[in-house]
């Protein structure tokens, strides 16, 4: 509980992430788009952007040239590896994307793809291998929106670390990485279910609720064990726990790291 605490409250701080929005059969979208990057332009220093038809980009979201179109997705950049400007255009889908894949570079590897970072390998894992596959196969946090076509695909990863709010009249989308970016809207606004994905029609403004599995492990989950494996030290080490003597983490079976802690309140 104190993990999942300490995440959020870094979510709620914005403590060194990216922000994406959207705007879908209205004509405000573009002060829609503008306004909710400026209000979360310190998720993002690194640039802002965003795709109406084509891609834009701009040192800041007060800086993006004006556009008259009624569907746009934006985004502000914060980079950690390499710096990729964002929307990411590969072949017909478009993607804007907050989060961390942690198994990327195992994934480019895999598929052969020549990525720059995890943004990057996950816009063209989509175009190769499509929505569900890719999502079954990423590891890590994630809040994005891809468009293709005339479809619009919203989620966030299945725990909820990242965050995604969205508003729908019947016709009318928006979606934000905070409700103050889009809390101007005249209907109500939502914090998307991690256990739904939103696949919105552009030309019709139809949206439908796609729910998602949690956690279906099968026969992946040797390799979940393989990832946590990994991380485990293979030497014995000391731990300096609070209120604690001691604690001594190692893979041998029967040693220390199986015994409960002595505390110094016992």
């Amino acid at each position: 509980k104190k993990v999942w605490e300490s995440i959020k409250k870094a979510e709620e701080k914005c403590e060194g992430m990216c922000s994406l929005i959207g705007a879908f059969h209205t004509t405000k979208a573009f002060h829609i788009v503008q306004q909710g990057l400026e209000i979360m332009k310190e998720r993002g220093r690194d640039g802002a952007g965003y795709y109406d038809g084509a891609v834009h980009y701009a040192p800041s979201p007060s800086t993006i040239p004006v556009s008259a179109e009624k569907h746009i997705i934006g985004h502000t950049l914060h980079a950690v590896v390499n710096t990729v400007p964002q929307p990411i255009q590969h072949q017909n889908g478009v993607l804007v994307f907050n989060g961390e894949i942690y198994n990327w570079k195992t994934l480019a590897e895999r598929h052969s793809i020549h990525a720059k970072n995890d943004a990057d390998l996950f816009c063209q894992l989509l175009a190769a291998l499509g929505m569900e596959k890719t999502i079954a196969d990423v590891r890590g946090v994630y809040a994005f929106a891809y468009w293709e076509g005339d479809r619009v695909f919203i989620a966030r990863d299945i725990l909820g670390i990242k965050p995604l709010w969205y508003g729908y009249d019947g016709k009318t989308l928006v979606f934000a990485s905070e409700k103050k970016a889009i809390g101007s809207c005249s209907f109500p606004v939502s914090e998307l279910n991690p256990r739904t994905m939103l696949a919105y029609t552009v030309s019709t403004g139809d949206l439908e609720m796609i729910e998602r599995p949690f956690f279906p492990f099968g026969d992946d989950v040797a390799d979940e064990r393989q990832a946590i494996g990994s991380r485990r030290p293979a030497e014995r080490r000391h731990i300096a726990l609070r209120g604690c003597v001691s604690a001594i983490v190692e893979e041998a079976p029967g040693s220390a790291r199986d015994q409960p802690s002595r505390c110094l309140n016992d």
